[in-house]
């Protein structure tokens, strides 16, 4: 049974925190404030997925919510999969996941948000404040029956701005990817101030600015490619360690998500017509990862091994630009010994 203490429970306590560091800031200071609510885990070790504080257990904008069961869920043919994926049963809910209780507990983190809106619009402040919303990860709930948050099949997440004074306050979206990585460099930007170079000779830092995107001074990072990756076995679902490449439309070759194991085992997906919970067969592409081109008994035509090899040599680069691997030794020419004759001096 779940004990709850509204005082303690974590959501509020972030709340109450954040709002005395506002009220003591001076007044004539910009300020910074990262808070990060432990919802939508639980505040319990016992709870299953999310702990909603009482008042909203059964709050009625949350019941109508439809389980989470995108065309990847629970996959019954997974032959084209990793070893690991295919020896995984397959997941007890089997009517999708069920999303009302994380529902339930994101109302006050909403709490939050309006309680921090309002002391910013007391402070004369709000107009100004740039409001950045995201989360540390995505999950796979289910995908390809899988769970948590390590596996290269992670639901891509979206990420919210918001900033009158500079970015106005009409919605608008920015079809690019940016990444947890982006958000020191933007914030330096904005501040003014310079990123590197570091102690272990990198001169800048690994994510860019996104700050160009806001304002629309532009429509792309500019970046083609971005590498992902979960870096040691898992033991409790023998599942192994990966690289993944995944294309951006910045990339000529279009959206693609291309894995390699450890096991030597590959996956390369046609990433287009996403996102996967909006998406359907009829659409093309495939951004639900149902159709790994270079799975077992796959017969990839020339083509689709081209690409791979072109993938897989992006992959190379940016797992030595970033450190994680050595640059391949540039072999040392072999020169042939040549008999040179003496030479002839006459008297």
């Amino acid at each position: 049974k779940h004990i709850y203490y509204p005082t303690s429970y974590s959501t509020n306590v972030f709340k109450a925190k954040a709002l005395k560091f506002l009220r003591q800031a001076p007044g004539n200071k910009p300020v910074f404030a990262w808070i990060a609510p432990f919802a939508i885990h639980s505040d319990s070790t016992t709870a299953p997925h999310a702990l909603p504080a009482p008042k909203y257990v059964g709050d009625p904008r949350c019941q109508n919510i439809p389980n989470w069961m995108p065309p990847n869920y629970n996959e019954a043919d997974v032959s084209d999969k990793p070893s690991y994926v295919r020896n995984q049963p397959l997941v007890d809910e089997v009517n999708g996941f069920n999303l009302v209780a994380e529902c339930e507990t994101l109302l006050s983190v909403d709490d939050m948000l309006a309680s921090i809106k309002a002391e910013l619009s007391l402070e004369g402040r709000l107009q100004n404040t740039m409001f950045i919303m995201g989360v540390d990860n995505g999950m796979d709930w289910g995908a390809h029956r899988q769970y948590g948050k390590v596996w290269p099949y992670t639901t891509q997440v979206n990420f919210f701005v918001n900033w009158p004074s500079v970015i106005g306050s009409s919605p608008f979206s920015v079809d690019d990817t940016v990444m947890n990585i982006d958000l020191a460099p933007t914030l330096c930007e904005i501040a003014g101030c310079t990123m590197g170079p570091y102690p272990n000779g990198q001169k800048r830092p690994d994510g860019k600015s996104f700050l160009s995107l806001l304002k629309k001074q532009t429509t792309s990072m500019g970046r083609d490619a971005i590498m992902t990756g979960f870096l040691r076995d898992n033991k409790a679902t023998n599942a192994p360690a990966y690289y993944a490449l995944r294309t951006t439309s910045s990339n000529p070759l279009g959206l693609w998500y291309y894995v390699e194991y450890d096991t030597g085992e590959k996956e390369l997906y046609d990433e287009s017509n996403g996102p996967c919970n909006t998406w359907t067969p009829s659409m093309g592409g495939d951004p639900c990862e149902l159709n790994n081109l270079l799975g077992p008994n796959s017969n990839p035509s020339q083509a689709t091994l081209n690409l791979a090899s072109k993938l897989s040599a992006r992959l190379a680069k940016l797992k030595v630009e970033k450190g994680y691997v050595a640059p391949t030794p540039t072999p040392t020419p072999h020169v042939e010994a040549t008999s040179i004759p003496p030479a002839v001096i006459k008297h």
